[in-house]
């Protein structure tokens, strides 16, 4: 899927992804570009088996480039299909002042922006 959006997740998957912290992530988020954003869901709903359970419409005061988040469910398993108001993911990921949301895994790989929370305080 991240490929084929050009979408990246971030959040606690990705920290769990960039540390040795034991804990279980609630959910996943995966922000994708503005035009990807009915392939995403296709994708997570077809291939995935995944139910589209929540559309916000809320307004996004805090992080002008977020549109909208599609919250979907599979059993307990949830993920957030993130919209993004441009084509550029990572600009609603920076937008945030949470070190949490500074590591991003990409279909290339895991990069880390907040380097205080990597095992050797180091980014990559």
């Amino acid at each position: 899927m991240l490929r084929t959006t050009m979408g990246v997740v971030s959040g606690s998957v990705a920290l769990l992804m960039a540390t040795d912290m034991a804990f279980k992530p609630g959910d996943m988020d995966i922000y994708v570009p503005a035009s990807q954003d009915q392939t995403a869901l296709a994708i997570a709903q077809t291939h995935l088996g995944f139910t589209l359970k929540k559309l916000s419409a809320r307004t996004y005061q805090n992080n002008v480039d977020i549109k909208r988040v599609h919250t979907l469910k599979k059993g307990p398993k949830k993920i957030n299909i993130i919209m993004t108001k441009g084509e550029n993911a990572m600009a609603a990921i920076f937008q945030f002042h949470s070190m949490i949301v500074m590591n991003v895994l990409t279909a290339a790989g895991l990069y880390c922006a907040s380097f205080p929370v990597t095992p050797i305080r180091v980014a990559h």
